[in-house]
């Protein structure tokens, strides 16, 4: 069948991107706090148009000797806005996948038999969701369906939480000019897994006849402030708001940023810098502060700072041309100006 119909009479979800940042294809950028918690959602199915929660009564519902064994979900993957369900496949006519929203079960999609997976469309970011699938088979017009599967949870992409004073997205903790860290936070320096990655970076790098060094990892709250005051007594606030962080607002007191060899213009295109915006991410790190992208990060070109973020997102991130800010649908702005 292919029927269209309208969930309830609540607003539609507009995803709404970030300073003009675009939208890939598999990750939306919006922000949370422009998102009503009681909006509704869209279930977009890839075949069968728009289904709602009001959808139940499309077709008569039995159950009986006709009816399919029970399947099982097996696992889901997601991005800031979708999620997709992945269930076993068993012998029948097809599969309902159902979603709980705001403690109540809704149709969410059909899908058809010898399908697997199925992409539920219109989440709110950072949101748990529950989900069922029950297999069904069709007899004279009727649908018969088997028993519903266990109950699985997921969560959607962009998960915020403060943990201690610390804003984490995802588990990723996150320090720019919008999101602060407190001023006791101290690790000691570079954190072990950091360090050791820098390290490993250092020996493939030393292969290739490139020579990496930091020239300044872990810097406390206190040094940052001396070191941002200093810059604006030299150049003013203005200007010094441009390359150095305010004190709390940091990289370097997290102890997962560090700077390179020579952390001034003067590294900008030399070999060394090459390598590492070409290698840093096969190794955990990212170009945190990239050409062109002053007006996301609020920070001008760094080719020498580079942050930890871990393989898989680093490698995300370089691979789509993307900040953390863009990525996360985040700011990078100071309260005050």
């Amino acid at each position: 069948m292919n029927r269209k119909i309208v969930t309830s009479a609540l607003a539609v979800l507009m995803l709404c991107p970030q300073m003009g940042v675009q939208a890939s294809a598999d990750s939306l950028f919006f922000d949370e706090e422009k998102v009503p918690e009681n909006a509704a959602l869209v279930f977009a199915a890839e075949d069968e148009g728009i289904l709602s929660a009001d959808a139940q009564a499309i077709e008569s519902v039995e159950a009986g000797k006709y009816a399919p064994a029970q399947a099982q979900i097996l696992k889901a993957s997601s991005n800031f806005s979708a999620i997709r369900v992945h269930w076993q496949m068993i012998d029948c006519d097809g599969y309902e996948i159902e979603i709980k929203v705001n403690g109540q079960w809704q149709h969410a999609a059909w899908a058809p038999a010898g399908n697997s997976n199925k992409l539920i469309k219109g989440l709110v970011k950072g949101k748990t969701y529950g989900f069922r699938v029950r297999a069904y088979n069709k007899v004279d017009g009727k649908k018969y369906f088997g028993k519903r599967s266990a109950v699985f949870r997921y969560r959607t992409k962009g998960y915020k939480q403060k943990i201690d004073g610390i804003t984490y997205i995802d588990g990723i903790m996150i320090v720019n000019k919008t999101y602060s860290i407190p001023r006791s936070y101290n690790p000691g320096g570079l954190t072990a897994t950091t360090q050791n990655a820098f390290n490993k970076m250092c020996r493939k790098a030393a292969q290739s006849g490139i020579y990496l060094y930091c020239v300044s990892g872990f810097r406390s709250y206190d040094t940052q402030k001396q070191l941002y005051d200093n810059y604006v007594w030299r150049d003013g606030r203005e200007a010094a708001d441009r390359y150095s962080a305010r004190p709390g607002h940091s990289e370097h007191q997290t102890g997962l940023a560090l700077d390179v060899n020579n952390a001034s213009g003067w590294f900008d295109g030399t070999p060394e810098a090459k390598w590492l915006e070409d290698h840093c991410c096969e190794f955990g790190f990212i170009l945190r502060y990239p050409r062109g992208k002053e007006h996301i990060t609020g920070y001008k070109y760094e080719s020498w700072h580079i942050r930890y973020v871990g393989r898989s997102l680093a490698t995300k991130l370089t691979q789509k041309g993307l900040t953390l800010e863009e990525y996360y649908g985040i700011t990078s702005k100071y309260k005050n100006g």
